[in-house]
């Protein structure tokens, strides 16, 4: 007899197409989840098919291949469909030139980065400040405890912030590369307990 935990490593340990390893991934899990809510309607007298079940398994797991790959148009929604849908699948690369730009005349230029390996893992941060001429004003780099990618790019940020301020290297343009951060800081993405006090501090 073969017992759920057995498929579900099996599942995670088989090797795929990356593009279809985060359905076949949660494959378990959602089937698992639709037997049991059918097992509990059953229970109290109400009546579920096996189709039913195997549709509402094909509908989620359409529903997390369009949130996963949300730039994929037309997935299909039966599950044999959609894993030769992703199996097919050939990413569009875009390769997109970036410049370095001077500051304003009389600003300053700090660019900042933090990373972390793994994701939670050993992490560290720097940052450089350059004057309006590109002349390197100063450049730090720290390596912190073990964290994550977006506690590392805050402190990045509050770190180079607070030696601008120190040194009164001003009017400042601050720039990172992370897109989460700067969505942050403006306010427009939800603000993570883990870098509250170092967004408090940029801010």
């Amino acid at each position: 007899m073969v017992q759920v935990y057995q498929v579900i490593r099996v599942c995670w340990k088989t090797h795929y197409c990356q593009k279809r390893k985060p359905l076949i991934h949660a494959l378990p899990s959602v089937i698992t989840w639709e037997l049991w809510k059918r097992r509990n309607t059953m229970k109290y007298g109400g009546s579920v098919s096996c189709n039913r079940v195997i549709h509402e398994v094909n509908k989620t797991l359409h529903s997390l291949a369009k949130a996963r790959y949300p730039w994929r148009q037309n997935v299909p929604l039966l599950w044999h469909d959609m894993i030769r849908f992703f199996e097919g699948y050939k990413p569009y690369v875009m390769i997109k030139r970036v410049i370095w730009k001077f500051p304003f005349e009389s600003w300053f230029k700090c660019n900042t980065d933090g990373a972390s390996k793994g994701n939670l893992g050993p992490s560290s941060y720097g940052f450089c400040i350059h004057d309006c001429q590109g002349n390197l004003v100063y450049a730090k780099a720290k390596e912190i405890s073990e964290t994550t990618n977006i506690v590392a790019e805050a402190k990045a940020i509050a770190e180079g912030l607070d030696y601008c301020v120190e040194k009164n290297l001003h009017p400042l343009i601050i720039e990172t590369d992370s897109l989460t951060m700067k969505k942050i800081i403006e306010g427009e993405w939800y603000k993570p307990w883990c870098i509250g006090t170092d967004v408090r501090r940029i801010k």
